[in-house]
């Protein structure tokens, strides 16, 4: 039996149309659009028609597919986007997660490394300069640990070091105890 020719009177022209916008307007794996040509031959091998690539180009521009086809590729572009930028903001808020994990870990180190020190310096185990020292390296390893540069650093420890230099002795007792009130209410 001879395929019939297509025309408007044929009982499936609907599908027929349907299924070329279909077949006009999906893309293959690879991002890839069928030719007219092989969208023709395809309908008529699965309705048993005959016609040509002509009545593809013919339909597109009347249903104007191509606007829908362009349409549809911005929508992937914007969808692909969009995850791209789920999956950049998921990664920026792990590291950022890592980064206060760190400064955590880091922070209850210095604390505990101060309070040993200042527990030394008051038993007399070491010297207010020696006590001074430590406490700078012990800021430098938490500055160090954290991964900031040793040009961004403020070290308050330097500049506490000269005010220490100014006081009496009734002052420095008064400020060590402060510091020790203040360690206290950071661990508690």
């Amino acid at each position: 039996m001879m395929p019939k020719k297509l025309t408007k009177t044929h009982p499936k022209y609907d599908e027929i149309i349907e299924k070329c916008k279909d077949l006009y307007l999906t893309p293959s794996a690879k991002g890839n659009y069928m030719a007219r040509e092989k969208i023709a031959r395809k309908l008529c091998e699965v309705f048993d028609i005959t016609m040509t690539k002509k009545m593809v180009e013919f339909w597109a521009n009347k249903f104007d597919w191509d606007k829908l086809r362009e349409k549809s590729k911005m929508m992937e572009v914007a969808k692909s986007r969009s995850e791209l930028m789920t999956q950049e903001e998921n990664l920026v808020n792990t590291v950022h997660q890592q980064i206060a994990e760190m400064y955590k870990q880091s922070d209850k180190l210095s604390h505990v490394a101060a309070k040993i020190i200042i527990e030394a310096h008051e038993t007399g185990n070491l010297t207010p300069t020696n006590a001074i020292r430590l406490l700078k390296d012990c800021n430098d390893t938490k500055m160090r640990l954290l991964g900031i540069e040793d040009h961004l650093k403020v070290n308050v420890v330097d500049t506490r070091l000269e005010e220490l230099k100014k006081m009496n002795p009734e002052e420095r007792e008064a400020l060590k105890k402060r510091y020790i009130e203040q360690l206290k209410k950071h661990e508690g």
